[in-house]
């Protein structure tokens, strides 16, 4: 447990010697033809990233009970009989899995463009000229204009980022961060967790299971099925936030897409797991 916490003002100026946040959204208007699809990210390491130890444990154990049912079908003595016991503990892991692969695919698509072609949005440091600049380390405004860029590129635009004395204490406040129980936060990563793979025994355990699954599983995949081969290889993923970079001692919250509407209730939602903590945070950016 980390003890007696001061929580800041949204947005306060900066502490640590830190400078402001520099990440923008470049908002470039006009209608225009459908920039070319890139390859869909899968965010995998993210998600992975996102586990508390605790529920990487949980997915891991739930795995292992599913690889050795699949391995009693290979067993010339085993009657086949109906897996769901061992099948449903993992497709309901998998399933709160979902909003995290949501936003994780969105984050990681690193552009974002209107249905209708006429706004296209990206991350930058500096905006180009006869574009609208939309900074994050302000509160939204009542602009219009500027709700649409963040709605559109959600997962930056409604993100929350933090600040903490030291990369340890960021892992620490992390970790606390992913606490079960939120309808409102999405994903939970420090500047290092973007870019790879937080190791430890359980990922090694979850990993070698996942594998074992889906080397055996049908060609037509049922949909948990599908987001359970992405976590499975996940450790040969490249990193698919190259552009962002955020300094270690950072912590990036994102919401679920579903909990836009009530981005209130999630900034609410993080200070109340933030008060159970002892440790002095800077908000960088946050959506209220």
């Amino acid at each position: 447990m980390l003890g007696g916490l001061a929580l800041l003002p949204t947005l306060p100026a900066p502490a640590y010697g830190r400078a402001p946040f520099p990440l923008k959204l470049e908002v470039e208007t006009g209608q225009k033809p459908p920039a070319k699809s890139r390859p869909s990210p899968s965010g995998a390491v993210l998600v992975l990233n996102s586990m508390g130890e605790a529920r990487r444990q949980q997915l891991a154990d739930s795995l292992a009970k599913l690889a050795a049912a699949v391995d009693r079908r290979k067993n010339p003595f085993f009657v086949a009989l109906d897996d769901s016991e061992e099948r449903k503990p993992v497709e309901d892991l998998i399933r709160q899995a979902a909003p995290a692969f949501t936003a994780a695919a969105a984050l990681c698509a690193g552009r974002w463009q209107s249905a209708e072609g006429d706004v296209r949005i990206r991350p930058v440091n500096r905006c180009a000229a006869h574009t609208r600049c939309v900074s994050l380390d302000e509160a939204p405004g009542q602009d219009e204009g500027e709700r649409r860029a963040r709605f559109l590129a959600w997962p930056l635009g409604y993100a929350v980022i933090l600040s903490v004395a030291s990369p340890n204490l960021a892992d620490d406040v992390a970790e606390a961060l992913r606490a079960p129980g939120s309808t409102h936060i999405g994903l939970v990563l420090t500047g290092t967790e973007l870019h790879r793979l937080r190791k430890s025994p359980a990922l090694r355990q979850l990993l070698e299971h996942a594998r074992h699954v889906i080397k055996t599983a049908p060609a037509k995949r049922p949909p948990f099925l599908d987001l359970l081969a992405k976590i499975a290889n996940a450790a040969t993923a490249r990193d698919e936030l190259p552009w962002f970079n955020l300094p270690r001692d950072s912590i990036l919250i994102v919401p679920r897409l579903g909990a836009l509407a009530t981005s209130d209730a999630f900034v609410a939602d993080l200070r109340a797991r933030l008060q159970a903590q002892s440790v002095e945070v800077e908000w960088l950016a946050s959506p209220r």
